[in-house]
């Protein structure tokens, strides 16, 4: 259950654990012990005077890892690379045949931009939004909040780090004016569990509203699928058989295109406040829901994906795909595939 007193939210489930052999302490340079976890090493103590108060779970875990890679980084750009991992864009690209290939090139090497107008925000400013707090459903649902960015932080899509310790960074490719802070909420689901939604439209100058755009309207196809795909299911050649049709979904899809670095601290995120813990803020490192650019941008993949596809289907001659044949299989189908990859390997 999840309760809040005094404008924190109390979680039971992600308790400190007790002493024991198993969690390693540190001496500080002040001559104090610091609590550490199994293989992630503690953030130098010449940036951090202080250890940050986390709770010692998944996420806290997490969080640990990100101080620990923030305090190696020489640059930002070095952390926002540690954190994320390698890009996920195929280095062909390059020699794509499509208008959309410079972009894409950028999109793959660079990121997408959050590009902000109006005034920098100050520390003032930020301290402003954190003293309000996350939102009602985000305190309502602080467990499941937490649960989703010890998630997101495994797969390298969002960096978890204290406030106090991103208000302290001072590294020389990072201009601390362009961080903001937006809150998140959550929306129930009747027999699913809530959707997480980064509100980026929230405050009296909102991100979205300052969001300055990155890819064309063009991107942004709608209307005429259903009627589309009517007409090929009627004038399909019937001496191929049935028409099948298939739907494929890319599993965490906004996330797989990755966030400039020296901007995305422009859509970070205030989390929940949990008792006996420092104030965490969630840094997007990939497209996030909740951005006015992001369903462009991501379209800007998926478009270019289709318009090969569709290029690809009007060919006078294509070779026979090595997964027609067990398409009629049925359950079998599984088996086949499988034996074909064991004999590649």
């Amino acid at each position: 259950m999840n309760s809040t007193t005094s404008g924190r939210a109390s979680v039971d489930v992600y308790s400190r654990p007790h002493a024991s052999a198993n969690v390693p302490t540190e001496v500080g340079g002040d001559g104090g012990t610091k609590r550490g976890i199994p293989g992630v090493p503690l953030p130098s103590a010449k940036r951090y005077k202080e250890r940050p108060s986390i709770i010692q779970d998944q996420l806290g875990m997490c969080v640990n890892k990100f101080s620990a890679l923030l305090a190696q980084a020489t640059t930002w750009q070095e952390f926002v690379s540690l954190a994320r991992g390698e890009p996920l864009f195929s280095e062909k690209l390059d020699s794509l045949p499509h208008p959309a290939r410079d972009m894409l090139v950028e999109m793959r090497d660079e990121g997408v931009p959050v590009q902000l107008q109006g005034p920098k925000w100050t520390k003032a400013d930020r301290a402003k939004v954190v003293a309000k707090g996350a939102s009602k459903t985000a305190q309502e649902f602080a467990g499941f909040v937490r649960g989703e960015f010890a998630d997101f932080g495994k797969k390298g899509f969002w960096a978890v780090l204290p406030y106090k310790d991103l208000e302290k960074l001072e590294f020389p490719d990072l201009d601390l004016g362009h961080w903001r802070l937006s809150d998140c909420f959550c929306v129930e689901q009747r027999e699913r569990r809530p959707r997480f939604i980064t509100n980026l439209s929230s405050g009296e100058v909102s991100v979205n509203d300052d969001t300055i755009p990155y890819a064309p309207n063009e991107t942004m196809q709608f209307g005429g699928t259903f009627n589309r795909i009517c007409h090929c299911v009627r004038h399909a050649n019937p001496k191929f058989g049935p028409v099948r049709i298939m739907k494929n979904d890319v599993s965490d899809g906004y996330c797989r295109v990755i966030l400039e670095a020296k901007s995305l601290l422009g859509a970070s995120v205030l989390l929940p406040e949990y008792d006996d813990e420092d104030q965490l803020v969630a840094i997007p490192l990939s497209l996030t829901m909740g951005w006015t650019e992001s369903p462009r941008s991501f379209c800007a993949v998926t478009e270019t994906i289709a318009d090969i596809a569709n290029h690809q289907m009007k060919r006078h001659y294509a070779p026979p795909h090595r997964l027609e044949r067990v398409m009629p299989q049925g359950d079998a189908a599984a088996a086949i595939v499988e034996a074909e990859l064991r004999q590649a390997a």
